[in-house]
């Protein structure tokens, strides 16, 4: 699937009547796990919000609108909402807030960041932060964070190429 074929659904979703203009509305099922399709038929109502990390849609959430606690991804490829918020924080000693979830990120109007899933990549971004992470009165998902976060990183094998004079 391809950025374009996201736009598509994206756009779809925004031309629904309850749509904002940031939050479209789509009907959806799941489809894997964590994973959802659209499906006009479709079990859940949800909001649908695009990933575009820096300037190109790379996958899209599906927010449950009766459980704001439950959202799939189309293609899962994200795991971070907002991860553009989060250039610069590495040298500027500023913290950034972390949001439980996609509702909460959008409640906030997209300050911070959303975990979609805890991956090496994101535990790296946010260790990075000299400035630290800010919960909002959630003592569950800070303590969620901290045990992901301390989590020993796996280091990769490294090989030494030796060079040969031809």
């Amino acid at each position: 699937m391809s950025a374009a074929d996201l736009y598509g659904e994206m756009q779809q979703a925004l031309a629904h009547p309850g749509a904002s203009p940031y939050v479209g509305v789509a009907r959806v099922r799941p489809d894997g796990d964590g994973l959802y399709v659209p499906d006009a038929d479709g079990p859940i109502l949800a909001g649908v919000v695009a990933v575009i990390p820096y300037e190109k849609i790379i996958d899209l959430v599906a927010i449950d609108l009766r459980r704001p606690d439950r959202w799939r991804r189309r293609l899962g490829i994200a795991d971070l909402l907002g991860e553009s918020n989060l250039v610069g924080l590495s040298f500027t000693g500023e913290p950034i807030t972390v949001h439980r979830g996609p509702a909460e990120w959008l409640n906030a109007g997209g300050d911070g960041v959303a975990v979609l899933e805890f991956t090496p990549t994101v535990c790296g971004l946010l260790r990075s932060i000299r400035g630290g992470l800010d919960v909002a009165d959630d003592p569950d998902f800070a303590e969620a964070l901290e045990r992901n976060l301390t989590e020993p990183m796996r280091r990769p094998t490294i090989y030494l190429r030796q060079w040969r004079a031809a």
